[in-house]
């Protein structure tokens, strides 16, 4: 099993990194977490075939975590995919998913291969494949922000993701509202804990740590801004923590055995 970090970067466009995106390689099911802007580009970049993936789940429709599906999909039915492809995504998004798909005209009669949607529910284990499953949490990084009460509470979903594959367990906060988001499987003590930086200070990441005891931290969504202070901050650690905390970057690839 492999994670390849096809894009390490916040929500804000950079010259070093691709928006966030994570793949997830598994001898019988290949998943992609997020497809944000430039999704296509950044698994080309990675060396990777867009038909390997077999499924893509979402955490939430920011743009850099999600509006990349259409050209993905695009760049299946051109490449001749003829595999099923499933995407999972939370219940109350799965109409402005279709919809979305519907106007960059990626209509299901013309794909040429199967695309079935999934609409998962908080709390919900979700078998992905065999030994191959995630449950979704709602974390606080989507509210309703300003004056937009007239839009339904129901789409403001945001979810972190613990993952399962055989014996190894993965959490992936993708972007959080602050750090108690980071404590949302605290009954879990992971072997890979995968967050973010752009939205929580660096003390915070070393207190999840600590509390949290993964067998290893891996650092993502990163603000080139940010990247000195976060260097910085690591660099500060010791050692023996050093060896269990990642700062990643494009195509960084983990190998789990």
């Amino acid at each position: 099993m492999k994670i390849i970090f096809l894009g390490t970067g916040s929500g804000k466009t950079s010259r070093e990194r691709f928006h966030t995106s994570l793949y997830f390689e598994t001898p019988g099911f290949n998943l992609l977490i997020d497809a944000g802007d430039g999704a296509a580009k950044a698994l080309m970049n990675s060396s990777l075939d867009f038909n390997s993936i077999n499924g893509i789940l979402f955490t939430h429709y920011h743009a850099d975590h999600f509006t990349g599906i259409g050209a993905l999909i695009t760049q299946m039915k051109i490449s001749g995919r003829k595999s099923e492809l499933t995407l999972f995504t939370h219940k109350n998004l799965v109409e402005p998913l279709i919809n979305l798909l519907y106007y960059v005209y990626m209509f299901p009669e013309t794909l040429g291969f199967n695309l079935k949607i999934i609409g998962y529910r908080l709390a919900e284990k979700v078998n992905v494949a065999d030994d191959f499953s995630f449950v979704a949490r709602q974390n606080s990084h989507i509210y309703p922000k300003g004056d937009i009460e007239f839009y339904p509470e129901s789409m403001f979903v945001s979810s972190s993701v613990l993952i399962t594959v055989a014996d190894q367990s993965i959490v992936y906060t993708s972007d959080v509202g602050g750090s108690d988001d980071l404590y949302l499987f605290d009954n879990i003590k992971p072997d890979i804990f995968i967050t973010e930086a752009a939205h929580i200070e660096p003390g915070d990441l070393y207190r999840a740590f600590k509390d949290i005891k993964p067998g290893k931290m891996f650092v993502t969504h990163i603000e080139d801004e940010k990247l000195g202070e976060l260097i910085e901050w690591y660099e500060s650690l010791d050692e023996s923590i050093r060896e269990k905390i990642i700062i990643c970057r494009d195509g960084l690839t983990e190998n789990l055995g």
